[in-house]
């Protein structure tokens, strides 16, 4: 009977057959492989497993109002909704939101770019990071370039909130010159508060020491800062090349920021309002009709504090569980000769 060469077996009489050396090897290198695949696919599923800065209503199954995804998927089956609506305050001014009761009031998707730095796809924040790097524009080719990302960010959107959008209002403005304008306001100590633990949490999970184990997260701390030197240069602070760290960088933002949307904003398109008073006002700012369901309040300061203990005690875990996972796995590939087996094979090339 023919046998393969490769699994060649050595038949004694009275003995059990014998697997040659080169059996072994391609044995033990599945073994391998197949542990490295492992690993491999457990932190590639554990990077986009990490949420923060998530308010409970967000995580609920259980919301009043649809998802972003669904309300674009509901648009895009009847017809491509209407860039309505430019919310440009200030990040911790409720701009999370107001995003939501913008999808409400306006059915239909509200490009989030807070959201979608810190929870998007690769894709997206790789883009975003790419609009980072043209950031402080320089020519009319980084110009462009904004424009063809807002462009494509807004794409069958009906409002944009948060930054990067509240710092290229001018821009927004060229691509939407009809659309309302909705400043999103806060009493300005209560906003320093806010505004500095949201940047003491990012500068704390840029600097930690596991933050490799998240690619998602780590982009969004590479954005938040890298975006940052967009920010002297739109609102005109006095110095335009001031780090994003410490927070006395930003001291100025406030009124700063306001002068700027009082300076690109035509005269009888900017708006205020304040999240606390509920739908009224801003019904009627959009001359549309009060909604039954309640409004929608989200990512106050006390989830920055949690947000922050809960992602650097899942970054502990995974990281122990990888240490875990290294130490069994290589003891078990030990035992079964792999690990000799791969030593024998470094020494001799």
């Amino acid at each position: 009977m023919y046998s393969s060469p490769r699994l060649r077996i050595s038949r004694r009489i009275g003995s059990k057959p014998r697997v040659q050396a080169s059996t072994v090897e391609y044995t033990n290198f599945s073994f391998f492989l197949l542990w490295v695949l492992s690993l491999s696919t457990y932190v590639r599923y554990e990077s986009h497993n990490l949420t923060i800065f998530v308010s409970p209503s967000t995580k609920s199954s259980k919301r009043s109002w649809p998802s972003m995804a669904e309300r674009k998927e509901n648009a895009d089956s009847l017809s491509k909704p209407t860039f309505q609506v430019i919310s440009c305050g200030l990040p911790r001014t409720g701009t999370t939101t107001i995003g939501h009761a913008l999808s409400i009031l306006l059915q239909g998707p509200v490009f989030d770019g807070g959201s979608d730095s810190f929870s998007g796809s690769a894709h997206r924040q790789r883009q975003l990071l790419e609009l980072a790097s043209r950031c402080p524009i320089r020519t009319s080719s980084d110009r462009a370039f904004i424009l063809t990302c807002f462009r494509e960010f807004t794409d069958g959107c009906v409002a944009s909130t948060d930054q990067p959008g509240c710092y290229f209002v001018e821009e927004l403005l060229e691509l939407y010159p009809h659309a309302k304008v909705i400043c999103t306001t806060r009493e300005r100590e209560s906003w320093w508060g806010s505004y500095v633990a949201l940047w003491s949490s990012i500068h704390e999970l840029y600097s930690h020491p596991l933050l490799w184990l998240s690619p998602t997260i780590r982009r969004f701390c590479v954005f938040s800062f890298e975006f940052w030197r967009r920010v002297p240069q739109a609102v005109g602070m006095q110095e335009e090349d001031v780090p994003a760290w410490p927070m006395s960088n930003h001291e100025e933002l406030y009124e700063r920021h306001a002068e700027y949307l009082r300076r690109v904003v035509p005269e009888g398109q900017l708006h205020y309002f304040d999240v606390r008073d509920g739908w009224e006002p801003l019904c009627k700012i959009l001359e549309v009709e009060v909604p039954v369901e309640p409004f929608p309040h989200e990512f106050p300061r006390s989830w920055l504090i949690s947000g922050k203990a809960d992602i650097k005690s899942k970054l502990r875990r995974r990281f122990a569980l990888l240490v875990w996972l290294f130490g069994v796995g290589g003891l078990v590939l030990w035992r079964r000769g792999i690990g000799r087996w791969l030593l024998s094979r470094m020494r001799f090339r």
